[in-house]
């Protein structure tokens, strides 16, 4: 073995299988786990299949002035405050899968799950860094494609959160496979999917520039790069920002620290909506911090790609950044505990586990894959089963709403029994106005409606 790699926690290097795995488990690994991701990607296409619907729901009802074509399209909508957040990209998909699709507002919750099928980077990646496919591996698509992410996958406006998660997700498997530029890109593109996404970036970006430094005269310039042009788009989506009137202001930072506790416990689930989730939710909290508090001493020995564990710690700090942004942001609108039951807060914690079980393929570590996986495996069908009891609750909701639209409904009247169902913080003239729009374009319920 090389001088400069170290004796104990050495992975072997890509293509170069580790010899304490049976033959029989190493031809089997890989069917498992290929098979098991793509059986649960066409689950869950065929999940949006049987469940979504083109209707509204909330934030969508700010799309229909453009969607029905009665608001002109300007570039600087795109950079215009939605909420907290300015969603550059979303809205780019947005306006690209009405052109393809006529408008109908399922299109983007297609690209949500195909961004989060990105699992498969990291199984590859995994592969990569140890030399073989690990049973373990199974963890990646069992944590991002479970039905239990039913609010970001019924819900087309979400794929602002899928969209980070992904990004995020693809970073890691690229600091794990070695891959810096394509790290870089990921970081530079966050900022454009909202706070969520701005979130992430301090912590990362410092990352960047810790390796532009340690880096100095082999290319550092690419990491520099990413990492100033990712802190100058965040640093930009606060020029002009308004705080939203319709969120209530938070009481302080400390009354931050329990709900981001309680986010943070959704990392495999969405821990307030399953009997028994708090408590699962923080054994995997305690379980990945352990980790992450004996990988960081490692980090210290003489070792050739140390920057790959620096940048897998960078994103648990930045999901950690996120879910106190979440904490504080929501601590005036929520009980700390009630957090957790936003069910679509889950999806952008699943990147602390990756990461942690990211540095398990750096430096060799058995028994935090098997935990992770194991955790993820148990919860599974309770995921499966809160995703099937929303899919057919959200699905007959629609239903209902869509034939009572065809029925006639004015404006007025559906504003008046259901806008608080499906437009909360709006206006009820608002929202009268923009059903109406709808139905002047054929758009949603109205598609095919007789003339």
């Amino acid at each position: 073995m090389p001088a400069d790699l170290p004796r104990r926690g050495f992975i072997a290097p890509r293509g170069v299988a580790s010899s304490r795995t049976p033959g029989t488990s190493r031809s089997l690994a890989p069917a498992l786990v290929w098979g098991d991701w793509a059986a649960l990607t066409v689950a869950l296409f065929a999940y949006l299949v049987t469940f979504t619907r083109d209707f509204p729901w909330w934030d969508e009802w700010e799309l229909i002035p453009l969607l029905s074509g009665e608001q002109p399209f300007r570039a600087a909508w795109l950079w215009e405050q939605h909420n907290e957040h300015r969603i550059v990209l979303p809205k780019v998909v947005h306006l690209a899968s009405a052109a393809l699709t006529g408008a109908d507002l399922r299109g983007p919750t297609f690209v949500s799950a195909a961004l989060l099928a990105l699992a498969a980077a990291l199984i590859a990646a995994a592969r990569q860094a140890r030399g073989r496919t690990s049973l373990t591996d199974l963890f990646f698509p069992l944590v991002l494609l479970h039905w239990g992410h039913f609010d970001n996958l019924l819900w087309g406006f979400q794929i602002q959160f899928a969209g980070s998660t992904a990004l995020l997700a693809l970073l890691i498997a690229a600091v794990v496979s070695r891959r810096l530029v394509a790290a870089g890109v990921c970081l530079a593109a966050l900022p454009l999917f909202g706070a969520n996404g701005v979130a992430l970036v301090p912590a990362l970006s410092l990352w960047l520039l810790y390796v532009a430094v340690a880096r100095r005269g082999r290319g550092s310039v690419p990491p520099a790069a990413f990492a100033l042009l990712a802190l100058g788009l965040s640093a930009l989506t606060f020029v002009g920002y308004v705080r939203p009137a319709d969120i209530a202001p938070p009481p302080g930072l400390s009354a931050a620290v329990m709900p981001t506790f309680w986010v943070l416990t959704m990392t495999e689930c969405p821990s307030g909506i399953i009997s028994g989730g708090w408590a699962l939710g923080t054994v995997i909290l305690i379980a990945i911090f352990a980790r992450a508090g004996l990988f960081a001493p490692a980090l210290a020995r003489p070792a050739q790609e140390r920057w790959r564990g620096v940048g897998l710690l960078a994103a648990m700090a930045g999901v950690v950044s996120l879910a106190l942004a979440i904490g504080y942001g929501r601590a005036g609108a929520y009980a700390p505990r009630a957090v957790s039951a936003v069910s679509r807060y889950s999806l952008l914690m699943a990147p602390l586990a990756i990461a942690a079980y990211g540095t398990c393929l750096v430096r060799e570590s058995r028994w935090l894959p098997a935990f992770l996986f194991g955790a993820a495996l148990l919860v599974f069908p309770v995921n499966t089963a809160a995703g099937l009891k929303a899919g057919r609750e959200r699905s007959a909701f629609f239903d209902r709403l869509a034939d009572e639209a065809r029925g006639g409904m004015t404006g007025g009247r559906f504003a008046e029994k259901y806008r608080r169902n499906l437009y909360g913080y709006g206006k009820a003239e608002v929202f009268a106005e923009r059903y109406e729009m709808m139905r002047r374009a054929r758009l949603g319920p109205f598609r095919d409606a007789p003339h």
